[in-house]
């Protein structure tokens, strides 16, 4: 007499359902992580903001290459636009492109 080990519908079922109950906690926890993405607005508030625009649109900013890097990309975080474009492009262009560390 030997037994023989037969799935059952219900049992594949069981775990079909419990895949797309994972699949789907899964999504929910997804969508609602991305939702609260951090922004800039979430740790600096507008005194903060002002100081660093202020900061980004100083001399000291266009000193050399990294700096002007730097408060470039800080002005675009920061939903700004350059007010003197012109500037930033005198900067990069006295960029030595034989040098590596430059």
């Amino acid at each position: 007499m030997s037994l023989t080990v037969v799935e059952t519908p219900w049992k594949m079922g069981s775990i079909c359902r419990q895949v797309v109950l994972y699949a789907v906690v899964a999504i929910i926890l997804s969508s609602h992580l991305s939702c609260d993405a951090l922004t800039i607005s979430t740790f600096f508030g507008a005194e903060d903001k002002a100081r660093l625009k202020s900061l980004f649109q100083s001399s000291k900013a266009l000193s050399d290459l990294p700096s002007a890097h730097y408060a470039a990309f800080g002005s675009k975080l920061l939903g700004e636009k350059l007010t003197k474009p012109q500037d930033y492009c005198s900067v990069f262009k006295k960029v030595d492109q034989q040098n590596l560390e430059s």
